[in-house]
């Protein structure tokens, strides 16, 4: 993993964005930033399209995940209210390979939009929801503590 930079702000739509540059190759992401207008919280649906719509506009190989668009989908998909301080450990017991049966729902429903992002940002057929798109995950973590998934096809 590179070196990151943090960069300018960057809004669009009323979204305030981090961007981040890696010294080891060029790729920009969104940080954790909350992805709302103030006092508006967006939908998960509303956060993937955002994505999705700024990731059409210059299609890389990878795409990015930042946490509150990971959190909204493990709320979404378990039901429970996940917060980052419930999120954050689950992440790096997955990466220790420690992750238990009870944590392991709430990491499921985090990926749930790193798998809606690759099928809408590399499948053939992004509408297709019944088209799996084989994609690897990488977390990375920014100097906060948040995490963003980098979603890549394999």
């Amino acid at each position: 993993m590179g070196i990151i930079f943090m960069t300018s702000h960057q809004t669009f739509r009323g979204i305030r964005l981090k961007l981040a540059l890696s010294v080891l190759g060029v790729f920009f992401h969104q940080s954790d930033s909350e992805m709302k207008d103030e006092g508006e919280i967006m939908s998960l649906d509303e956060m993937i399209e955002e994505i999705v719509e700024e990731f059409k506009k210059d299609p890389r190989n990878k795409v990015f995940a930042p946490e509150a668009v990971l959190l909204a989908s493990a709320k979404e998909e378990t039901g429970d209210n996940i917060s980052k301080e419930t999120l954050r450990p689950i992440i790096e017991k997955h990466q220790n390979g420690e992750l238990d049966d009870d944590d392991y729902d709430v990491l499921d429903g985090a990926v749930y939009a790193c798998s809606v992002l690759a099928r809408k940002c590399f499948g053939e057929n992004p509408e297709d929801k019944d088209v799996d798109v084989d994609y690897q995950i990488s977390w990375l973590e920014n100097n906060d503590g948040s995490y963003v998934a980098e979603i890549r096809p394999n």
